[in-house]
């Protein structure tokens, strides 16, 4: 027993190593207060204490907001809130336990196909690093939640569609239901998910399987539905502001097609992706005859699913976006290149043979690499990333907690401010204001527009990165510079400098707090305040 399970005890053992090395790091770097190396992490606590405590769906607790595109996990947040207290450790607990869940649920799989302890051993711990997992538990969020959730959701599908359609006698059986219900699932936790999803009925619907195609379809956008209709009905838009606001949808207009065009070119320089698909394809074809039908439709899923994303979504932002396809891309190769090591037989024989080991050889060397180079700058940027965030955004938070609750703040960033603090929130990127999105969307963002809705809120500060509003004329005249924080060894924070900005009350009284606060302050984190 001991034996069967060393590559999964020797994968664990070396992640939870890892987990503890980087976390007292990063501790040392942040005064010993846990903090996640992005603000995003710190809106679905924001949303989840608002939810659990008030019942209300927002980054406030003032009214409804539709500021998450994870609805599944902002109510598991919001549960464990209810069980064992508001604590900001939990989504890092949570994540420490679902990444093992994640190496238990892969081992187990591909047991069934790999024998070599050593090569299982190898998938693991790559796994662990190429992800990477790590970085994933820092963020804080709902990614590895997803992989799971996709992977049991591609694992079942693969399963049943390889089955031959004469074994099928019912329409809808229990195998079925459990993919349709990890299908909900998996959209729930991230609206990426679709793509899977379409990949994986667009196969069905291949085979003529019309019934189950649709019934796979209709279960998947299930959740992007019915979160859409009680948004509309709070008077916010159908997909959450966070997904309109990164989605890559190609415009009619020549900006927009050469915004759309530079997002692709963009995704495809994520080498580690490419090269991964190059495999893919290289493998399809050389099972497209006589391979198992597992492994070609693995293959398919995820070849279909990385163009979509390459397609309509994103990459990068501190290695989470593409973290799903790294996995499942792992995961479908380990698998179609252990159920055929038969059909990679025609690669030994031949001259123009030999360039077909060549060429994959450089390909899977090529991959290997940029996964490492992921993997170990991932472990690197960690505590750095904690640091950025503790000595910002975590301090904006402490500050407004002390010197502005219950009064009206303008942001640009409004994750750990929420949660640390009892505001009222003025989002001036729009993704927790209704009313700044719509300006953005009609084109009518300016300095007098932004003043009349910051009258409006009766708003008394802000706390912004005031370069990126330049583009649309800078902030408003009649705002009045206070002071600034200025970080050091950025790699996360939108900017080094966050200024700060007297609204609608008078300038001493904020420099008052600002020089007060300085006490508080991390002492590398750079001051100045106006005289």
């Amino acid at each position: 027993m001991m034996k069967d399970n060393f590559p999964l005890k020797i994968s664990i053992i070396v992640f939870l190593a890892a987990i503890f090395i980087l976390l007292m790091y990063s501790l040392n770097r942040t005064n010993w207060h846990l903090v996640y190396a992005l603000d995003d992490p710190y809106i679905h606590l924001a949303m989840a204490k608002n939810f659990s405590k008030h019942l209300v769906w927002g980054i406030t607790k003032y009214g409804f907001t539709s500021s998450s595109s994870s609805p599944l996990w902002t109510l598991i947040l919001s549960a464990a809130f209810l069980i064992v207290g508001m604590n900001e450790i939990v989504p890092f607990i949570i994540n420490l336990i679902l990444a093992i869940v994640l190496l238990y649920a892969i081992d187990k799989i591909l047991k069934r196909y790999i024998s070599s302890r050593l090569i299982l051993l190898i998938i693991l711990v790559g796994t662990v690093f190429l992800t990477p997992l790590p970085a994933l538990v820092f963020c804080g969020q709902e990614h590895i939640l997803h992989i799971i959730l996709l992977l049991s959701l591609i694992y079942y599908f693969t399963q049943f569609a390889s089955v031959s359609v004469e074994k099928r006698k019912k329409i809808i059986s229990k195998d079925f239901l459990v993919i349709l219900s990890l299908a909900f699932l998996s959209t729930a936790a991230r609206y990426e998910s679709l793509f899977v999803i379409a990949s994986a009925s667009s196969y069905l619907l291949l085979r003529r399987k019309f019934i189950q195609s649709v019934a796979l379809a209709v279960a998947g956008s299930a959740p992007v539905v019915i979160y859409g209709i009680i948004s509309v009905a709070k008077g916010w838009w159908f997909f959450p502001n966070s997904i309109v606001s990164k989605a890559n949808v190609p415009l009619l207009s020549t900006i927009g097609m050469e915004k759309f065009l530079f997002d692709i070119y963009k995704n495809f320089s994520e080498f580690h992706i490419t090269f991964m698909l190059l495999i893919a394809l290289i493998l399809l074809n050389i099972l497209k005859k006589d391979g198992d039908r597992m492994s070609r439709i693995l293959l398919f899923i995820f070849i279909a699913s990385t163009s979509m994303h390459i397609l309509f979504a994103k990459m990068g932002w501190f290695y989470r976006y593409e973290a799903y396809l790294v996995v499942v891309g792992i995961f479908s190769i380990s698998i179609a290149a252990a159920k055929n090591p038969s059909r990679f037989a025609i690669l030994k024989g031949g001259t123009h043979r030999k360039y077909k080991i060549l060429s994959i050889a450089v390909l899977i060397s090529l991959v290997a690499y940029f996964l490492v180079h992921r993997g170990t700058e991932a472990l690197i940027y960690i505590p750095t990333a904690t640091k950025n965030i503790f000595e910002q955004q975590y301090q904006m938070g402490l500050f407004l907690h002390k010197y502005y609750d219950g009064q009206c703040v303008v942001a640009n960033d409004v994750g750990a401010i929420n949660f640390l603090a009892d505001i009222k929130c003025l989002d001036l990127l729009g993704l927790a204001s209704m009313e700044v999105a719509e300006m953005y969307r009609d084109k009518k963002f300016s300095p007098e527009n932004i003043k009349k809705l910051a009258r409006e809120k009766d708003a008394k500060i802000a706390i912004v990165y005031a370069e990126w509003f330049d583009k649309y004329g800078g902030l408003p005249k009649n705002w009045q510079f206070a002071g600034q924080w200025k970080i050091f060894d950025n790699i996360v924070c939108g900017e080094d400098v966050v200024s700060f900005f007297a609204v609608g009350e008078d300038r001493k009284k904020l420099r008052k707090n600002l020089n007060d606060y300085i006490k508080d302050l991390p002492e590398d984190v750079n001051v100045l305040i106006m005289l």
